[in-house]
């Protein structure tokens, strides 16, 4: 099983992890790294964006996800816009599985790769979310306008059990 967690940028090379039968890391182009996870058969691809566009600043599950101690950043900002926008383009034409996900809501799995910098540790968090979305070992913060998949493991020791009921 192979899955791949991308971390897009805006100005810089975005970046992949591939992680599975097959670890690596690649930085470039939004588009070709797509085609790489794709054309090297993951599974899933976790990607560190928002996958729907808001009516306002923030989505419905951008809130309960805040509710719930997740700090994601709205994507009703205008450069969070540009971003997810660009995002929705490039995987347009994606086969497939993608999910949204955000590296804090994964955790500190990678103590182990203190030499990669902060886009490859985040993408590198995006293939363990997209690797325990398989497994089923995910939470989902679901609402009307889209899903951010995080850890239950991340959930856990950060929200109070009272707000998981949301």
């Amino acid at each position: 099983m192979l899955v791949a967690g991308i971390d897009p940028a805006a100005v810089r090379p975005s970046t992949l992890c591939l992680f599975g039968s097959l670890n690596l890391t690649l930085k470039g182009d939004l588009e070709t790294l797509l085609r790489v996870a794709v054309g090297m058969g993951a599974s899933v691809i976790a990607i560190d964006s928002p996958l729907q566009l808001p009516n306002g600043p923030m989505r419905d599950v951008d809130r309960k996800a805040r509710k719930l101690g997740l700090k994601v950043l709205p994507p009703g900002w205008r450069g969070m816009r540009k971003l997810v926008e660009r995002v929705l383009e490039a995987l347009d034409e994606t086969k497939v599985r993608v999910i949204e996900t955000f590296p804090r809501g994964v955790g500190n799995y990678l103590n182990w790769i203190r030499e990669m910098d902060n886009d490859e540790i985040d993408a590198c968090l995006c293939a363990i979310a997209a690797w325990a979305y398989l497994r089923r070992n995910h939470f989902e913060v679901k609402a009307e306008d889209g899903v951010i998949v995080v850890t239950e493991e991340v959930l856990k020791k950060s929200v109070p059990p009272r707000k998981l009921s949301l």
